[in-house]
């Protein structure tokens, strides 16, 4: 993708994980023109990852790699979300809520930072898709 002039952009999800990450993609990719993080509370979204997990047949993954999972996510996310804050990219989204108000305002961040200043409708996306992460994600 890297060097496509047809491209005008990509999603990368749930990466990086620690600011290190981060600082390698800004160097060897770029930096990003928006960063979304989807709050939710432990109950949600331990919930969403079981029914993820049921959905990819990973139900053999259980709940302590879950716990450890959760865990990582937690101690890490706190600089990394600093580290976007401070380079006012950083978009959160409550996603103590059903999918598709999540993924409305999801769309909305896309349109207002990303395409704000197109008066092109074509610019504008009929259906932007999101990738929701998966219990294996969590455990790398």
């Amino acid at each position: 993708m890297i060097g496509q002039s047809e491209v005008r952009g990509f999603i990368v999800d749930g990466f990086p994980r620690d600011v290190h990450q981060a600082l390698s993609f800004q160097e060897q990719i770029g930096s990003p023109d928006l960063v979304l993080l989807l709050l939710c509370s432990n109950q949600t979204l331990h919930f969403r990852l079981q029914q993820r997990a049921a959905q990819l047949g990973l139900l053999g993954d259980n709940i302590t790699a879950l716990r450890r999972g959760l865990h990582s996510f937690h101690r890490d996310i706190t600089s990394v979300s600093r580290y976007y804050k401070q380079l006012h990219v950083l978009t959160q989204v409550d996603a103590d809520r059903l999918e598709e108000a999540v993924f409305s305002d999801l769309s909305a961040a896309v349109r207002e930072k990303l395409l704000k200043d197109s008066s092109d409708p074509s610019d504008f996306p009929a259906c932007i898709s999101v990738a929701r992460p998966h219990m294996r994600s969590l455990e790398q």
